[in-house]
């Protein structure tokens, strides 16, 4: 598998928007630049294998494509630690009610 996508960096986001208390519960919210909204929203939720060298940043690529297609994107991040059972008794994730509360 070719690592090139993982050494690009990706077109900003039009904000990061927290949805929990760890560093790492966040989204990357773009926007199409024409028309307004409300747009059809794209919520991405990378792969990676479930560690922290593969984080959404590969992924922005994809986003930001498809904002300039028309679509709202929501491109989220996510404690690794939990899927492994490292931060069992974390909260539980709660990025769809924050989606839900910064966008719509």
């Amino acid at each position: 598998m070719s690592d090139d996508i993982l050494s690009l960096t990706p077109p900003a986001a039009d904000a990061r928007i927290a949805y929990g208390s760890d560093p790492n519960q966040f989204f990357d919210l773009r926007l199409p630049k024409t028309g307004k909204g409300a747009f059809p929203l794209v919520i991405n939720i990378h792969g990676g294998f479930w560690r922290a060298k593969y984080s959404l940043d590969h992924a922005g690529h994809l986003c930001a494509a498809l904002a300039a297609a028309g679509f709202a994107t929501a491109n989220l991040e996510y404690r690794v630690g939990v899927v492994l059972g490292i931060n069992a008794d974390a909260p539980r994730q709660t990025w769809l009610a924050r989606l839900e509360y910064k966008c719509f």
